[in-house]
């Protein structure tokens, strides 16, 4: 009973660490402010407009915004649409070349369109001159900043995606590796269990039959926060969408998942705790 007992911290500590903070949010979003601190406290290229100046600070600020905006469009939903569309599965050095051209353009033009907008247009001459001007400034600035956001982009991805979990079946018949993101509930069907899991490769959930047990199985990944709700049925909270019901008849929904899995009396008390989390 004390693994029970203690179900619901498991499910806490679990569902806290499969909620950090997207990484390519947090990168776009400090490539803003670091773009925003370098113009306004550095001051590249002479600028000589004072800080105090309301409108110079409601322009860079539009900038900064513009910085992120444009990143966090371009990873969110420009690149994977590319990637999906062009099925590329590792970029050369064109494509990375092309990509960072195409970013450069459009921060270029998202920004001048703000220029324009703001009072600072009527006090110079929109000329060659502050062309160079802006197009130096994504040069030097604004790419070298997407850049590194991308490394730490990378390398915190590396840092927060865990290692493949092996679930062993029983006697000498074989594994299954998969990673605990892509995990999303085990079944348990006759001498079988059915390891439902998101492919990758063909992009939609799959199910994988292994020859052992629920209560084996369940023992194995008891550490890596994949929890019983049924006896029938392990599930991976961080998929959680909602939980419906009471303590008399309750059940789970998952992402991507379109049965919904029944939770036995035994584990009420601790979902009811975890729907007041979601």
């Amino acid at each position: 009973m004390s693994y029970f007992a203690s179900f619901p911290n498991k499910i806490g500590h679990i569902t806290q660490q499969a909620r950090h903070i997207d990484v390519r949010y947090f990168v776009t979003l400090l490539a803003g402010v670091v773009f925003l601190a370098i113009m306004l406290i550095i001051r590249p290229f002479g600028i000589r407009y004072q800080l105090q100046d309301t409108d110079f600070q409601w322009l860079w600020i539009w900038y900064a915004l513009a910085v992120s905006g444009v990143a966090l469009l371009n990873e969110q939903v420009i690149k994977v649409w590319i990637t999906k569309r062009l099925k590329i599965h590792h970029w050369n050095v064109l494509q990375k070349l092309g990509w960072h051209i195409y970013q450069s353009i459009l921060l270029f033009l998202v920004c001048w369109f703000i220029f324009l907008q703001s009072s600072f247009a009527l006090m110079i001459d929109l000329g060659w001159q502050s062309i160079i001007t802006g197009g130096s400034i994504l040069a030097f600035i604004v790419v070298p900043i997407i850049e590194g956001t991308q490394i730490l982009q990378q390398r915190l991805k590396k840092h927060y995606t865990p290692k493949t979990i092996k679930i062993k079946a029983s006697g000498q018949s074989g594994s299954f590796e998969v990673s605990i993101p892509h995990l999303y509930f085990i079944s348990s069907e006759d001498n079988y269990v059915a390891i439902h899991h998101w492919d990758i490769q063909q992009e939609q959930l799959c199910k994988t039959l292994l020859r052992t047990t629920l209560t084996k199985v369940a023992k194995q990944l008891a550490l890596y926060g994949i929890v019983p709700c049924h006896r029938s049925f392990l599930i991976n909270p961080q998929h959680i969408t909602s939980i419906q019901g009471n303590k008399k008849q309750m059940k789970v929904t998952l992402s991507n998942v379109n049965q919904a899995i029944p939770v036995s009396r035994r584990y009420t008390e601790a979902f009811a705790w975890l729907k007041t989390t979601l």
